[in-house]
C-alpha cells in the first residue's frame, strides 16, 4: 500500500478534486455509500479518519486489508479504487481515490461492523511495524540531503507522528551513524553524518557515546532530566578539576 506524507496529504485537500470526509466509522457503509457515490459521478477521494472541516483526527479502526474487503466485495460491479495509508499524531488515516466508474450505477450490497477491540490492536501494532519507521527515517534523510538539516518538531510534521516516536526515530538513526546530533535542548537539530565533519568541534553532540559514560540511554526508566542533571554535574565537576590546575 502506498504511503502518503502528511505535507502531501495537506497539499491534496487543498485541491480542487472532489472529497468525501468519513471522519467516525461505526459500519461498512459509512464507506461504501460515498464510495458508490464518487464512482456513480466523476470520481473523487474519500478521506477516511479526519475530519477536513474541524481537522479533527479520529483515526481509522481497522486496517487495509478490511478496507480492501469492503470495497471489493460489498460494492457491485467491480469498482476500480487505490488506498493510500498514512500515520499522524499516531493515528491511521486513509486516503481512497476512487475512478469515476465506467459501468455505472454502483451500488452497496451487504454490510459489516467495525470490529474496534481487534481493530485496534492491529493499529498499534502496524504504527511500530519496521517498514512504517524504514519509511519515515527515509524521508528524514532524504529532508536532510534536501534542507542540511532536521529537528524534532520538523520530523513531527514531516511523518505526522508524536514527539516521543519522533525523538525514538532520530535517535535510532544516531546509534546507526546516519544522522549527528548538533546542540542541545530547544537548538537541538540533526544533520548527515557525513556532513558533521565540517561542523565546528563543540557544535558536534557526542549523543551516542559521551552520555553512555554517565547513564544507559537503553534504559527505559531513565528521564531527559537526569541526563541533563548527569551532565552538568559532570561539567561542574571538569571546571572544578581544571581551576585547581590552574
Amino acid at each position: 500500500m502506498q504511503m502518503l506524507s502528511w505535507p502531501e496529504f495537506l497539499q491534496l485537500i487543498k485541491s480542487d478534486v472532489k472529497m468525501c470526509g468519513v471522519p467516525l466509522i461505526n459500519t461498512s457503509q459509512d464507506i461504501t455509500k460515498k464510495a458508490v457515490e464518487l464512482a456513480n459521478e466523476k470520481g473523487g477521494y474519500l478521506i477516511l479518519g479526519f475530519d477536513r472541516y474541524t481537522f479533527q483526527l479520529p483515526g481509522c479502526a481497522f486496517d487495509g486489508k478490511w478496507l480492501n474487503g469492503i470495497l471489493t466485495q460489498e460494492i457491485k460491479p467491480a469498482l476500480n479504487f487505490e488506498i493510500i495509508g498514512f500515520i499522524r499524531s499516531n493515528k491511521r488515516l486513509f486516503v481512497v481515490k476512487i475512478a469515476e466508474g465506467v459501468k455505472k450505477p454502483y451500488s452497496v450490497s451487504g454490510g459489516s461492523e467495525v470490529q474496534t477491540t481487534t481493530a485496534a490492536k492491529v493499529l498499534m501494532l502496524e504504527n511500530i511495524a519496521p517498514e512504517f519507521v524504514q519509511k519515515r527515517q527515509e524521508a528524514c534523510l532524504k529532508y536532510i540531503e534536501e534542507h542540511t538539516d532536521i529537528t524534532n518538531i520538523q520530523y513531527r510534521e514531516l511523518n505526522g507522528v508524536s514527539y516521543k516516536t519522533a525523538h525514538n526515530e532520530l535517535s535510532d538513526l544516531v546509534a546507526k551513524n546516519q544522522i549527528v546530533q548538533v546542540g542541545q535542548g530547544r537548538t537541538t537539530k540533526y544533520v548527515s553524518a557525513k556532513n558533521s565533519a565540517y561542523l565546528p568541534a563543540k557544535e558536534v553532540s557526542l549523543f551516542g557515546s559521551a552520555l553512555d559514560s554517565l547513564v544507559s540511554i537503553n534504559n527505559d526508566s531513565t528521564s531527559i532530566t537526569e541526563i541533563r542533571r548527569a551532565q552538568t554535574i559532570s561539567s561542574e565537576h571538569m571546571d572544578g578539576h581544571l581551576t585547581k590546575l590552574n
